[in-house]
């Protein structure tokens, strides 16, 4: 994190938890707003919602994939023609996402605390710092080939899982009678990457 914003992981949560507290007076929630929710005076929640229980593969590596392309913006070029917005599971992740392709589309490569300074709310912003804090916690000899594995397993298992999600359209669509050629032939096309895919695994 010091080698992108000079500001140390810890000294980001400080000054995150500092704001909050000086923000800290409450207003009361509307009906429709849920009552563990708690907002700021801002209107903005007063930290990133942790996920509930273990995350699954594929959280795991939507989580690593948006870590990688904030601490190493470069390699967007290369991960956006392989992965969408839509990959990421609608919430936090995908705002974030949506954010972070829309600022590389229109402005190119972004600094962290650049891009940090200018997320809409404190919930992204702690996200991305928590993001960073985990992309930082590599940092042994070996580092740097295993964030690159890291990564490549990451957008495999997204572009697995799109597969995957795919298979399951096309054979609903199959049983429903819908253009039975166009989904067989579709259906072949998938079976043959899967197969590729496991034989390589």
């Amino acid at each position: 994190m010091s080698r992108l914003t000079g500001i140390p992981v810890n000294d980001l949560h400080m000054r995150f938890r500092s704001r909050k507290k000086r923000g800290n007076r409450q207003i009361a929630p509307s009906p429709a707003s849920s009552p563990t929710a708690a907002t700021t005076i801002e209107g903005s929640p007063a930290s990133s919602p942790k996920p509930a229980g273990p995350l699954s593969a594929s959280g795991r590596a939507q989580r690593w994939i948006l870590a990688t392309l904030l601490a190493e913006p470069v390699l967007w070029h290369d991960v956006q023609m392989q992965v969408n917005v839509e990959d990421f599971e609608e919430g936090e992740l995908r705002d974030l996402a949506d954010f972070y392709w829309t600022y590389q589309r229109n402005e190119g490569e972004p600094l962290f605390n650049e891009l940090l300074s200018l997320l809409p709310d404190e919930t992204l912003k702690s996200l991305a710092v928590d993001l960073m804090e985990e992309f930082d916690s590599t940092s042994h000899q070996d580092a740097q080939v295993h964030r690159k594995k890291a990564l490549t397993d990451s957008i495999d298992a997204l572009r697995w899982e799109r597969t995957q999600a795919e298979r399951s359209h096309r054979q609903a669509a199959l049983a429903n009678g819908e253009d039975e050629i166009e989904q067989l032939n579709r259906l072949t096309e998938l079976s043959r990457v899967a197969s590729l895919r496991n034989k390589n695994y």
